[in-house]
């Protein structure tokens, strides 16, 4: 459930697009850098040329910033933004067909009105001379909001690419982790059976017991293949059903001692890891008047510990071996930290848990 949040999530950002106060941030860094000889002056810094065609004044510093500015997040907004809205789904020399006008138009129009706005502003005729130079320094201006879109879309692109992989990654983790839960329900489901299997010849009644509270388990079980990590609460909860399936069969025999603080229920773990612990001690240990079972779950240093006793039995069980291996591979996954066993005159096994 985790990792399908974060994938939803990765999908929405697979089509990032450049905010508007990026593309006004861009356009008036442009307009402020082309401008800088002219601010300098305005502000007494360098001496004002006198060979000038028109002296800098505010209103002509700022009408040129402005013109810059406009000009620059229209080129940017056009080629960027508007090209996906307006036409997604044309071809690509169509769509270049009508950027090249587009740009054209943008370029005449402000070359227009730039001259109109310069001439009005300082009084002034401007000359066919000065009207070329004009259109070439428009031009400069043209081609650096072309390169600047340029940079964007590789940005955006390997942005995509990044996202790309990362979700590909994830899927792969979850069909794996999918995987891997699909082994609980028929590891569970033979161990009971096992378990039943004993029960039947030694008490047909108590058989009659366990396979009523066996079938109330064996639902959870299959509820919880919907779920990743559940809390300790959760499924202390669920253990404490399937001890008192395993109280059928053993009585006093068995004991199971949780040394647990109230915080500690709000802590989370993979699904079904307990239980599988305590299945598994079961399985594998002498279980006798003299020689109980007593298995102890508590907390330590980041992580549950299941520990007891370690006699094993004289008579082999038939088990399938997939119990450890399948929790070690999901904490892995979900937890970020694989398992710890300790095996001496006890078997422990530390399990990762978080806060949520």
């Amino acid at each position: 459930m985790y990792i399908s949040n974060i994938l939803h999530h990765l999908k929405n950002l697979i089509r990032p697009s450049i905010k508007e106060r990026t593309l006004i941030l861009v356009a008036f860094v442009v307009s402020f850098l082309i401008g800088l000889k002219r601010t300098i002056t305005l502000m007494g810094i360098i001496p004002t040329d006198i060979n000038a065609y028109y002296p800098v004044t505010i209103k002509d510093w700022l009408f040129r910033l402005l013109m810059v500015f406009v000009f620059t997040w229209l080129i940017i907004d056009l080629n960027l933004r508007r090209k996906e809205k307006l036409f997604p789904k044309i071809s690509e020399l169509r769509s270049f067909l009508i950027l090249l006008i587009g740009n054209i138009l943008i370029y005449s129009a402000s070359i227009s009105l730039f001259i109109i706005g310069i001439e009005i502003i300082n009084s002034i005729s401007i000359s066919r001379d000065e009207m070329y130079s004009i259109c070439f320094g428009w031009f400069i201006i043209l081609v650096v909001s072309l390169l600047i879109v340029e940079v964007i879309k590789l940005q955006q692109k390997s942005k995509h690419n990044n996202i790309d992989k990362e979700i590909l990654k994830r899927e792969k983790i979850q069909s794996e982790l999918n995987e891997i839960k699909n082994q609980l329900n028929p590891h569970f489901l033979f161990n009971s059976l096992n378990s039943l299997h004993s029960l039947i010849r030694s008490n047909p009644e108590k058989a009659s017991l366990f396979v009523t509270n066996l079938s109330k388990l064996y639902r959870y079980v299959l509820q919880s293949k919907e779920k990743d990590l559940v809390s300790i609460e959760e499924e202390l909860a669920f253990l404490k059903n399937y001890t008192d399936l395993i109280h059928i069969r053993y009585r006093d025999k068995f004991q199971i001692n949780i040394e647990l603080k109230a915080k500690d229920y709000r802590l989370y773990l993979p699904v079904l890891s307990i239980q599988l612990l305590v299945e598994n001690a079961i399985k594998h240990n002498e279980i006798s008047e003299e020689n109980p079972l007593k298995v102890f779950v508590k907390i330590a240093d980041g992580y549950l510990v299941v520990t007891h006793r370690l006699r094993p039995r004289k008579t082999l069980i038939q088990s399938t071996g997939n119990g450890i291996i399948n929790l070690s591979r999901r904490c892995q996954f979900l937890m970020g930290r694989d398992i710890e066993i300790q095996k001496d005159e006890n078997f422990t096994v530390r399990i990762p848990i978080k806060n949520s």
